[in-house]
């Protein structure tokens, strides 16, 4: 029965074992990355003075993406590229000194602000061949993404005078655009590593093309830099 369960298991990757179709729906991915992101801010006039003290008390984070991609090939050097994954996006302020009148250990002495971004993402990137040679492709990569608003989770981070620290965090949704859509451009490299396996390496850059924020008074545009790893499986 062990033996039947993993033919009936092999069968369908037996199927695909061919060499890569010259249209048509070729290869399918799964990539992540780890990733610098940050915001930008725009405020009407009134509120500059705001949006100059938080580009002096925030500072960039680490954030993360992982999603899945299918393959379209039209040409020998152009493909579609979409699929479906959950992005965090962050940026944090430093740590500030807090001073109280009384000198209570009991209150914290710094403390910083984590801001994390969470959304579903729909990626739909084309993909052009600028050089390949035996088992590489060097490639330019654009696209756009709709990106829909999960939630904002913020952290705040405390030390104490006796060295030691607390966390408090909470969520909110209220506040931000529900759906946005992102600008990404890239570059990368196709390794295959194994007969239907490639490996990928794209280092990327992605903005918002909407603010994040409902507010249209103090928008917010969020970017990242990363380098996106993963692999493909090849029909």
């Amino acid at each position: 029965m062990q033996h039947w369960l993993f033919i009936l298991l092999l069968a369908p990757v037996t199927a695909f074992c061919q060499q890569e179709k010259s249209k048509g729906f070729t290869a399918v991915g799964l990539m992540g990355s780890l990733d610098y992101t940050n915001r930008t801010l725009d405020f009407t006039a009134g509120n500059e003075w705001v949006a100059a003290m938080r580009d002096r008390n925030e500072i960039g984070n680490t954030g993360f993406t992982v999603y899945s991609q299918v393959r379209y090939k039209f040409s020998s050097r152009w493909r579609i590229e979409g699929g479906v994954g959950y992005i965090n996006r962050s940026y944090k302020s430093k740590f500030e000194d807090l001073h109280w009148t009384s000198d209570d250990a009991a209150l914290p002495a710094r403390s910083r602000t984590i801001h994390r971004f969470k959304y579903i993402t729909l990626p739909l990137n084309i993909n052009y061949s600028l050089y390949t040679h035996n088992k590489i492709r060097l490639f330019a990569t654009a696209g756009v993404a709709t990106n829909i608003f999960l939630a904002r989770r913020t952290k705040v981070q405390s030390t104490f005078t006796n060295g030691s620290n607390s966390d408090y965090a909470f969520s909110k949704r209220s506040g931000y655009t529900t759906f946005t859509a992102t600008a990404r451009g890239g570059v990368g490299l196709d390794y295959q590593v194994m007969k239907r396996f490639t490996l990928r390496i794209e280092p990327y850059y992605q903005r918002t093309l909407r603010s994040i924020t409902a507010d249209d008074t103090a928008k917010e545009y969020i970017y990242a830099l990363g380098i996106a790893t993963g692999m493909f499986y090849s029909f």
